[in-house]
C-alpha cells in the first residue's frame, strides 16, 4: 500500500469498511473509532525482505503436527480434507503471487470508545473493558505522536496480517480464498452487540491467522495462548457466521511453514456463556452495560 499524504498528522483505516484517509486526529467511522496505521519500522521491512528472499511457502498438514489439543478436528476426515484443500490452494498462491510488502500496518490503540469481539473473551475483565469504553466515549482522544517502540515480534505479527491482506487481493476471483469479512456478534447473556473482522476466509469458512516461531510448540505459553486468546476469539467469530468451528492458520516466522487447523468452537462458546451468566451477577457490571449501551 503506498498512498501520498494529503494533509493531517495520522494516517487511518476504517475496520470496518476499510476506508483510508489522513486526518489531525483519529476519527470515528462506521460508528467506531478508526485504526491508526504506523509506519512499518526499517528492521521490520529488513526482516520481511530478508524472510521472502528465496522463501518457499510450505504447508504442513494438521494431522503431521507434532502438538495436539483436544479442539483440533483433525479426527474428522471432512475437515482434515478440507484443511488440506485449503493449505495447499493457499501453498500454490503464495508461491505464485507476487505479494507487495506492507508500508504500514494497524496500531493497536488499548484505549477505545467501544467494545471489541476481543473483549468479552475474559469475562472476569468485561466490567473494566466496559468502564473503559464508557470513560472515552467521555473524554476527547489525545494522540501522542511520540511512541514507545512495538517489540519485534508483535511487529512483525501486524506485518504478516497485512501481508496476507495483500495476498488475498491478488487472489483470482475463483479462488475460493477471500478476504476477511466483517461479523457481528451478540450476547444475549450480557445483552452486548460488538462487532470484529475475521482475518481470511475459504470456502465461506472463517480463518484466524496467528504467526509463531515454529509449527510444533510444545511450550506452556503456546497452550495457554490457545486456550485464553485464541478459543474464546474464534468461538464469537465461528457462531456469529452461523458455525461451530472454524479454521486456525499457524505461520512459523523460521522458514514460512503454515498449518491450517479445523477447529472445534463449541465447547468454548457453551463455557463462555456459561461464564457470562455468572458474571451477569454483579451489579456494577450490570450498571456499566447499561450505561454503554444508553450513551
Amino acid at each position: 500500500m503506498n498512498k501520498k499524504r494529503t494533509g493531517g498528522a495520522f494516517q487511518w483505516r476504517c475496520k470496518v469498511c476499510g476506508e483510508e484517509g489522513f486526518a489531525d486526529e483519529i476519527p470515528s467511522h462506521c460508528d467506531i473509532r478508526a485504526r491508526e496505521l504506523a509506519t512499518i519500522s526499517k528492521r521490520s521491512k529488513k526482516w520481511f525482505e530478508d524472510f521472502l528472499d528465496g522463501l518457499e511457502w510450505k504447508f504442513v498438514s494438521p494431522a503431521d503436527l507434532s502438538f495436539r489439543s483436544e479442539y483440533f478436528l483433525i479426527d474428522n476426515a471432512k475437515r482434515l480434507s478440507s484443511a488440506c484443500q485449503a493449505g495447499k490452494e493457499m501453498e500454490r498462491i503464495l508461491n505464485t503471487l507476487n505479494a507487495a510488502i506492507p508500508d504500514y500496518f494497524e496500531r493497536y490503540e488499548s484505549r477505545s470508545d467501544h467494545l471489541r469481539v476481543s473483549s468479552l473473551k475474559k469475562p472476569k475483565e468485561i466490567k473494566g473493558k466496559l468502564r473503559e469504553a464508557n470513560k472515552w466515549r467521555r473524554k476527547k482522544f489525545e494522540v501522542s505522536k511520540k511512541r514507545k517502540k512495538i517489540p519485534l515480534n508483535i511487529e512483525l505479527g501486524h506485518v504478516f496480517d497485512e501481508y496476507f491482506a495483500n495476498v488475498t487481493k491478488e487472489i483470482p476471483a475463483e479462488s475460493s480464498w477471500k478476504p476477511g469479512s466483517k461479523v457481528e456478534f451478540e450476547s444475549v447473556e450480557l445483552g452486548l452487540k460488538v462487532v470484529g473482522t475475521t482475518d481470511l476466509t475459504f470456502d465461506g469458512i472463517p480463518v484466524e491467522m496467528k504467526t509463531r516461531t515454529n509449527l510444533n510448540p510444545n511450550s506452556s505459553t503456546w497452550k495457554t495462548a490457545l486456550r485464553t486468546n485464541y478459543l474464546p476469539q474464534m468461538a464469537m467469530y465461528s457462531y456469529a457466521s452461523g458455525l461451530d468451528w472454524m479454521y486456525l492458520m499457524i505461520v512459523s516466522r523460521e522458514n514460512g511453514e503454515f498449518s491450517i487447523i479445523p477447529i472445534d468452537c463449541e465447547p468454548r462458546m457453551d463455557l463462555i456463556r456459561s461464564q457470562w451468566i455468572e458474571v451477569m451477577n454483579d451489579p456494577g457490571l450490570i450498571s456499566e452495560i447499561e450505561r454503554y449501551r444508553n450513551s
